[in-house]
């Protein structure tokens, strides 16, 4: 993690497994983990805007969404 001024900045990994319907897919039952970044804004001592950025692509691949061909 990394703060200065009103920024602050940090990896995150996020995990799980598709059980239920995600983005008009059926459950595949297949778990995930994908890494990214995360940057905020904090106004007051709360967050007041925030961006993230993770290996989506990466994440759809585990869970059997994607086989990372374009068209």
């Amino acid at each position: 993690m990394v703060a200065g001024e009103d920024r602050v900045a940090f990896h995150a990994r996020m995990c799980g497994a598709l059980e239920g319907e995600f983005r008009g897919f059926d459950p595949t039952g297949e778990s995930f983990e994908a890494e990214g970044i995360v940057i905020a804004r904090v106004e007051d001592g709360k967050t007041a805007e925030r961006w993230a950025s993770y290996d989506a692509l990466g994440m759809l691949r585990q869970l059997g969404l994607s086989d990372g061909a374009t068209e």
